[in-house]
């Protein structure tokens, strides 16, 4: 994670960057996105907290880290070697459940309803794509017009027109 005048997450690559030509590499990050992320760095400062780690633990580098790191999981299983979490469905889980969130929603869903806001604010698919690091077909795909949307269109659309009157014939 990057600070500075525009904060953004770096990734070494993603899962569609061999893929594409270009690929998106580089996100941007919102207010709200920051706070969350600063929320858990100062909850990783106090001790008594579920998230701390000491300074010098590797995991406190990572947004989820693995509380298994270097434990032994199983009867016959190895300690851990990977010091973030590889599979979030276990914390997304939880992380609903910590916002009254009971029913199962998959954490990808999180995509299409950043998709179908950034297009409802926007009206523009290219600034779709671009938020979502996708070209603009697949950021298509991700984005939702509501017929709500729709048809507050086509009023501004003849709303704006001037109403001619229509010749009379005699």
């Amino acid at each position: 994670m990057r600070y500075g005048k525009e904060p953004q997450v770096v990734l070494p690559k993603t899962k569609s960057s061999k893929k594409q030509k270009n690929p998106k590499l580089n996100f941007g990050l919102g207010k709200e996105a920051m706070d969350i992320l600063n929320t858990i760095k100062q909850e990783r400062l106090c001790e008594d907290s579920v998230f701390y780690y000491p300074p010098e633990d590797i995991r406190n580098k990572y947004v989820f880290p693995s509380k298994d790191f270097g434990r032994i999981t199983g009867p016959n299983a190895k300690p851990s070697k990977t010091p973030h979490v590889n599979d979030v469905r276990v914390t997304w889980k939880k992380a609903l459940a910590m916002i009254g969130v009971t029913r199962h929603l998959k954490h990808y869903a999180t995509r299409h309803s950043t998709a179908t806001a950034v297009l409802r604010k926007s009206g523009n698919k290219r600034h779709v794509g671009k938020v979502l690091g996708t070209p603009d077909k697949t950021a298509s795909k991700y984005s939702k017009i509501q017929h709500r949307e729709e048809i507050e269109v086509l009023d501004d659309v003849f709303s704006e027109k001037v109403k001619e009157k229509i010749r009379e014939v005699k």
